[in-house]
């Protein structure tokens, strides 16, 4: 998980760390709650959008107030939460989500229910998994715990749930069957990752981040397909790993993995499977010319793999805008968006987020870039329009003092949102 770490890092580094400028907190106290959606219905699009850049309201409130923390809560001290199935060790002054214990239910069971394994096989691991969220840390797993750090655990709000299905994964696989194949581990680790973001959020915003164009080793997999899975190691082993396990899926179904983990899990229980014996299986259970056929598939299917950094907000409309924070990066990871209609970014959680760790927030400053027609409508804590900034295929600074919200409509072109204070 380092290696997609870095990559991710890689991905989000054009975007200018976020410094956020000091302002006047008025007294009276924010709502206890934001709503997730704007108290009006979507006005219908117009081809025609005003041809003024910058449209201001007068009177509009632009401070920002300190917010509660909402959604989150926060560990005074180190706490664990106990359920059935698993414990979670929660470092001291840790922000984390108050449904997260619930989230960890569903999790095992949508992976239980899905693969028809069982994270409590007879004679694997039977000890409830623990799993220690810390403030930061390279995530990892063992058969018997996960380390992740925070800020993989605000599930709903961002894209960094899938390190936490990728690490459960690992357990998932180790509990029913091991082996020492970088390739087998890491691919099923990474397939599942996106697999299980697609079911549960909505929108996924980590769609881009599982396909990853960033393969260069196409030419080895073309001459040898099954010296690279006897070989590959480090970011390597996961990208050709998750090409592997989507062929499987595609040409023999999910649970033909599953049963490739048990077999490994009844024959090598105590010492593994090593990649010869795995090769092995996957050729009995498949076909003996299956990787000479993967090689096939790949030639036809290679561009699936692309991937896209689109964030698709035709059919959810609000996306909340959680920052990319912890001790190495703290920023904002930009987004093509693709709507309909109109769409929401919120930031307030965010902001509710960022104020804990003592940030003095003065409103969403960042760049919108457009090959169409746009109107960018800012709005404060309170829901009122505080400006409008139309583009119309350009680039324009959309640094607003008091906004938290913005309101896009538009012509249905792409947008690029890029915020970056």
């Amino acid at each position: 998980m380092y290696e997609i770490k870095k990559m991710l890092a890689f991905l989000i580094i054009l975007i200018l760390l976020f410094s956020i400028a000091s302002c006047s907190h008025q007294n009276e106290e924010a709502p206890s709650s934001m709503p997730s959606e704007l108290p009006y219905e979507p006005e219908e699009v117009s081809d025609d959008l005003p041809v003024e850049k910058i449209v201001l309201t007068d009177n509009a409130d632009i401070t920002i107030p300190v917010f509660d923390l909402g959604k989150f809560t926060v560990s005074d001290e180190a706490e664990v939460i106990e359920r059935e199935r698993f414990i979670i060790y929660i470092e001291e002054d840790v922000v984390y989500l108050k449904e997260l214990p619930d989230f960890i239910e569903m999790a095992m069971n949508l992976m239980e229910e899905e693969t028809g394994l069982s994270f409590y096989t007879e004679g694997y691991a039977p000890e409830k998994l623990k799993i220690n969220v810390v403030k930061n840390s390279n995530p990892f797993a063992t058969k018997s715990e996960i380390t992740v750090e925070q800020m993989d655990m605000h599930i709903y709000d961002r894209g960094y749930a899938f390190v936490f299905f990728h690490e459960l994964s690992h357990v998932l696989q180790m509990r029913n069957g091991e082996t020492d194949s970088m390739v087998f581990m890491e691919g099923y680790a990474k397939f599942n990752e996106t697999k299980y973001t697609d079911m549960i959020l909505k929108p996924n915003i980590v769609r881009s981040f599982r396909l990853h164009s960033y393969f260069n080793r196409d030419d080895s997999v073309f001459r040898d397909p099954e010296q690279c899975f006897r070989s590959f190691k480090g970011h390597e082993a996961y990208l050709y790993g998750v090409r592997i396990f989507t062929y499987i899926d595609e040409k023999y179904g999910y649970g033909k993995i599953s049963e490739i983990i048990k077999i490994m899990g009844e024959r090598y229980k105590e010492e593994g499977a090593s990649t010869d014996q795995l090769v092995q299986i996957i050729k009995s259970v498949t076909s003996e010319e299956f990787f000479s056929e993967f090689r096939s598939w790949y030639r036809e299917n290679k561009d699936i793999f692309d991937g896209s950094d689109v964030l698709d907000l035709t059919e959810y409309k609000t996306f909340n805008y959680i920052p990319l924070y912890d001790m190495s990066q703290k920023t904002y990871a930009p987004h093509v968006i693709e709507y309909s209609d109109y769409c929401i970014l919120d930031f307030t959680d965010g902001f509710r987020y960022l104020q804990h760790f003592d940030y003095e927030i003065k409103g969403i400053y960042g760049i919108a870039e457009s090959t169409g027609k746009h109107a960018l409508e800012f709005y404060n804590y309170r829901d009122e329009l505080i400006k409008i900034i139309n583009l119309d295929n350009e680039m324009l600074d959309i640094c607003t003092d008091g906004a938290v919200k913005i309101k896009i409509t538009g012509d249905g072109s792409e947008i690029y949102i890029g915020p970056d204070r």
